[in-house]
């Protein structure tokens, strides 16, 4: 279950570090920089397609829910249900 969680915590940070960057200025942009981003931090479970782009008061708000099932044994299995965005961390750093 680590792994699965990292994951996520790569996905936070990743939003968090493109809502605030100054190439990140169209969705398509920030798309691109999330890409690279996932193939650096070995993010597999969020792709670019996955990412729901706002603006919200002049800032970026990048968000993603996705799903990820870990086979346990025989025919059980966890499922992971997460939901990360830009906006929490845009709201602490202000």
């Amino acid at each position: 279950m680590v792994p699965v969680y990292n994951e996520y915590f790569a996905v936070k940070k990743a939003l968090a570090a493109l809502a605030s960057n100054a190439e990140a200025n169209s969705p398509e942009a920030i798309r691109g920089l999330f890409e690279r981003r996932a193939n650096v931090d070995d993010i597999s479970s969020v792709n670019k397609a996955d990412l729901v782009i706002s603006k919200e008061n002049g800032r970026w708000v990048i968000s993603a829910e996705w799903q990820r099932t870990i086979p346990l044994v025989a025919n059980i299995s966890l499922l992971f249900q997460f939901s990360a965005s830009s906006a929490a961390d845009a709201a602490a750093s202000q």
